[in-house]
């Protein structure tokens, strides 16, 4: 059977996007937000999860962070195995990876077989997120009609992210929690039928050599951080097990920083950060997902844990933040033509902030409207900046870059998930006298107060890196 093949429509008008690119995009953007979605759904599933596995908060943060590390570990890796190997092929390897690992999951045992299976999901996740960007930039040719994909690929990626929290609720109290997982299997064998069907292969001319070595001491970077961040705080932050940990994880940084500066093809460029716009729309990522995420996680255990919510209201408690997200996508895509970068992710930083001080303020008993509104405030925020920050990062770069420069902001979005869990999971558990143990019954378990307020400190850092960083318009964006 032949390849399917796009096709442009002749006399079409500037803009407008070739014949079939409407079903690879809606492919691309069906398969992302599958992968978005687990990796917030299972937060309003943790206290099930606990319950019926065993296990602390720490291992649950594992639970979280497993999926997401793989993510940030293995992001560059899938879409130079794309540029590589195909991009079709490496989508519809990474989504059966995805479909199998799915079906482990929710068959685990106890913690140790989910946690692997996470990390496992996260493989054949890494591999898909690139890869779809790069599918539809191969698609989408015409400058405008890429732009305009780009933004509902972004936005599906952003609503799925706020929204899994939603149907994870729903689903843990309408079956299990592994349902959560489970349901992948039949929604990712049709995305398997629909991407043979539809999405034509296409692959680089010359793809880029494969770093070895700065694979592997990224691996060992993010997952020695990841592991301080968690377990640090049960061993005492300054005490010779945590100082160890850091020292660990500082020799692992130091060793890939040198190691991809000699490198003639590095993982991740050292040279691309030398452009200030790239830096700081890579450090943004960074500062958004670690706040929005790591709020989420902590957020979600407090509503359950300390005020006794089910995780289907927990799910609705949450409801307002996909709506934002959504929204803020949207009105970004708009406004950016006219107002330029800066303003609008000013706004965003100013409203991650908002939402972050209202939650450091309501303390752990958080009424209704409070809450709500918090999470309002954040998903407006990122869904702000989601778009921009892919954007700006593109046009940083020469064309010939662009994909490199997707995929490294990327992998600063994903470890901004990771550290958001890490760092405000541990913030929010060493104050209580049963550190690492969730109890259903009393608030001393979890105090989230310190985990807001390294939040609002990140959005914050936001404002200023935004000021210090993004260019008014980017290139597309100018008159």
């Amino acid at each position: 059977m032949s390849s399917p093949t796009l096709t442009g429509r002749p006399g079409a008008r500037p803009g407008a996007a070739p014949r079939g690119a409407g079903i690879v995009l809606f492919i691309c953007c069906f398969s992302l937000f599958m992968t978005q979605v687990d990796a917030t759904a299972v937060n309003v599933a943790l206290s099930a999860v606990g319950r019926d596995l065993g296990g602390g908060i720490s291992a649950l943060q594992w639970v979280v962070d497993g999926y997401v590390l793989a993510l940030a570990c293995l992001g560059v890796t899938g879409g130079g195995l794309g540029d590589r190997f195909g991009r079709r092929t490496v989508y519809l390897v990474g989504l059966a990876a995805f479909i199998l690992a799915s079906l482990a999951c929710g068959a685990a045992p106890d913690l140790p077989a989910l946690i692997a299976a996470r990390v496992l999901q996260g493989v054949g996740a890494s591999m898909l997120m690139p890869v779809t960007l790069a599918i539809i930039a191969h698609t989408f040719d015409d400058p405008a009609a890429r732009t305009r994909a780009i933004g509902v690929w972004a936005g599906s990626s952003g609503v799925a992210a706020a929204a899994g929290p939603l149907i994870g609720g729903a689903l843990v109290a309408a079956v299990d929690w592994r349902a959560i997982f489970v349901l992948n299997v039949p929604i990712g064998a049709l995305g398997l039928f629909l991407t043979r069907r539809y999405v034509p292969e296409s692959r680089a001319g010359r793809p880029r050599p494969f770093d070895a070595a700065g694979q592997a001491l990224w691996i060992l970077t993010t997952a020695s951080l990841t592991y301080t961040l968690i377990h640090a705080s049960s061993a005492g932050w300054l005490s010779t097990p945590g100082l160890l940990l850091f020292g660990t994880a500082a020799v692992a940084a130091v060793c890939f920083g040198v190691a991809e500066t000699r490198s003639r093809h590095p993982l991740i460029d050292p040279a691309l950060y030398r452009d200030r716009a790239f830096a700081g729309a890579s450090l943004l990522a960074v500062l958004f997902y670690l706040t929005f995420n790591g709020i989420l996680f902590i957020g979600s255990l407090q509503l359950q844990q300390v005020q006794g919510l089910s995780p289907m209201q927990t799910g609705l408690r949450l409801l307002p933040a996909p709506a934002a997200l959504a929204l803020g996508g949207t009105a970004a895509g708009r406004l950016a033509p006219r107002l330029g970068a800066r303003p609008i992710l000013l706004s965003a930083a100013a409203a991650l902030s908002a939402g972050s001080v209202l939650l450091v303020l309501t303390g752990q008993n958080a009424g209704l409207l409070p809450a709500e509104s918090a999470f309002l405030l954040l998903g407006t925020g990122l869904g702000l900046a989601n778009p921009l920050l892919t954007d700006i990062a593109m046009v940083a770069m020469p064309p010939a870059r662009a994909g490199v420069a997707s995929a490294t902001v990327g992998t600063s979005r994903q470890l901004g998930s990771v550290l958001g869990v890490a760092v405000m999971g541990s913030l929010a558990t060493v104050h209580g006298p049963r550190t690492g143990h969730i109890a259903t019954h009393t608030t001393q378990a979890l105090d989230p107060r310190p985990g807001y307020l390294a939040a609002t400190a990140a959005a914050l850092a936001a404002v200023l890196v935004t000021t210090w960083s993004t260019p008014q318009r980017t290139q597309q964006q100018s008159p």
